[in-house]
């Protein structure tokens, strides 16, 4: 009986952590997508011209940050998971993982720019020059995506 109260402790403090283990990884995640993209952009890639340079560098930095979010989201995110081993197991997670992040990219873009092109966009939002109303639609479309991801990542990519 103990033993069971225990483990249902344990269980309900990962499940409640999972959310923050989430965000602190998308964090991270942010940080080698600016880290991947600066190398690419102004160290590997200076043989193109500036706009298809940033282009290729943000579309592999964004291939790289996935991969590396996949990685951290398996072994600590959903890392008590029970899931299937194996090579397949293991690419077959990853290509959802893929799938999901890619429609929750392309859920943030569309948010933001509705937002913004829809009612942020009229509003004289404009503080010290920055774009409060870009920044604000922006936001949204990253809430949005986030709420995607983990709802893919829980119960799609990872579940048990």
């Amino acid at each position: 009986m103990l033993w069971a109260a225990r483990s249902l402790c344990r269980e309900s403090a990962v499940i409640a952590y999972r959310p923050v283990r989430f965000a602190l990884v998308g964090l991270f995640g942010a940080g080698v997508h600016l880290l991947v993209f600066q190398l690419l952009y102004g160290l590997v890639l200076t043989a193109l011209a500036p706009e298809p340079r940033l282009l290729v560098a943000n579309t592999l930095a964004i291939a790289v940050t996935i991969f590396s979010n996949f990685i951290l989201h398996g072994a600590w995110t959903w890392g008590d998971r029970q899931v299937p081993a194996g090579r397949v197991a293991w690419a077959r997670r990853l290509l959802r993982f893929y799938l999901a992040s890619g429609v929750a990219v392309a859920v943030q873009l569309l948010v933001s720019f509705l937002l913004f092109s829809l009612w942020l966009a009229n509003r004289a939002w404009e503080v010290s020059g920055i774009d409060l109303g870009a920044l604000l639609a922006v936001a949204c479309g990253i809430v949005c995506a986030m709420l995607i991801n983990f709802a893919a990542g829980h119960l799609w990519v990872f579940r048990q």
